[in-house]
């Protein structure tokens, strides 16, 4: 494969990514609409920026179906279709009826081709590569969803509408895609194995408790990132370390700091090899609690450095464990045909 069409192939898998974070910042046009729906409590605007999330479950249950029905290929093609068409209904729209439904569809859309943007890198590359891909994917959802958050205040101008202009990214998603990835076939590909890195576990039973592992550590991560993202700004308000746009600040600079952690999983990978799965939690656990016992503002940025490496690096290493088991339940499968 040439380099042109090799960076083709690799720019039309990660153009999926850009879509997935992007259903939640929609929510700083939300003050905007409320005074366009009187009629609606605060709580039902803003469940337009949770309900996709709904949506995104139910895609991903019917998935599984539609793969088998159409293909990895069209199904892709076929979800961001339906982000593209359903995001933008907002832009245009003044019923809130429809649009919630519209932002249900949205999150269907995104569930069809959510698990997709991770599985197919794993169909077309392994070993050094895929690491590098894992990681690139990451920061590719990253920068598109602090992009959009920071540029968010330009698009409503002139009304909340414009808000959801940013859902015509699926335009350019759906040519990349359509264009430069081509048909995929239901096969695994040849293994390429990295020096001194062990990506294999023939014993089910372990790849059972490296899951259920996996699902646990997921869970309370993200459960304790949720919690800091809504607790942030009381804690700093509460201590007096500052006030509601430092904590906005602090969010954002944790972004920021997993996005080149991400770039780098590769390394980091080749590097620490399996320890890595222990070293995340342990970093990420020591920022949390740091979080928690700060008394300054320096303490805090310093602490979400540690929380920001954790989740940068976190991502992709999950993504890499739970594709190995996949490509050996697969491999176990077709033997046993």
């Amino acid at each position: 494969m040439g380099n042109y069409k090799a960076f083709r192939l690799k720019l039309g898998l990660l153009s999926i990514s850009s879509l997935l974070a992007l259903a939640q910042v929609v929510a700083a046009a939300f003050p905007l609409m409320y005074a366009q729906f009187e009629d609606v409590s605060k709580a039902g605007v803003e469940l337009l920026g949770t309900v996709p999330n709904f949506g995104t479950l139910i895609g991903l249950l019917i998935s599984g179906y539609v793969i088998k029905i159409l293909g990895s290929k069209t199904t892709v093609l076929l979800g961001v279709l339906v982000y593209l068409v359903f995001g933008t209904m907002s832009l245009y729209l003044n019923d809130y009826t429809i649009i919630l439904a519209s932002r249900v569809l949205l999150g269907i859309g995104s569930g069809l081709f959510s698990a997709l943007a991770i599985s197919l890198l794993s169909r077309f590359f392994q070993g050094p590569t895929l690491f590098k891909m894992l990681g690139y994917q990451n920061a590719t959802a990253s920068v598109s969803s602090t992009f959009f958050s920071f540029t968010l205040s330009y698009f409503v101008i002139y009304s909340w509408h414009g808000a959801f202009a940013i859902y015509l990214l699926a335009v350019p998603v759906l040519f990349m895609f359509w264009k430069w990835v081509p048909r995929i076939a239901d096969t695994v590909p040849d293994k390429q194995y990295e020096p001194d890195v062990n990506t294999r576990d023939n014993n089910s039973l372990n790849n059972k408790l490296i899951l259920m592992e996996l699902v646990v550590m997921t869970l309370v991560f993200f459960i304790a990132l949720v919690a800091m993202s809504y607790k942030m700004p009381q804690l700093i308000v509460e201590r007096h370390l500052g006030s509601v746009q430092d904590a906005s600040n602090l969010y954002g600079f944790f972004t920021l700091i997993s996005i080149p952690v991400s770039l780098i999983y590769g390394q980091v990978k080749r590097f620490f090899k399996n320890t890595l799965i222990v070293l995340i939690p342990l970093l990420g656990t020591i920022g949390y609690a740091l979080i928690v016992v700060q008394n300054s503002i320096l303490g805090l940025y310093t602490a979400t450095i540690l929380v920001g490496v954790a989740y940068g690096l976190m991502a992709p290493e999950l993504f890499n464990k739970v594709s190995e088991i996949l490509r050996q339940l697969i491999v176990q499968i077709g033997i046993q045909r």
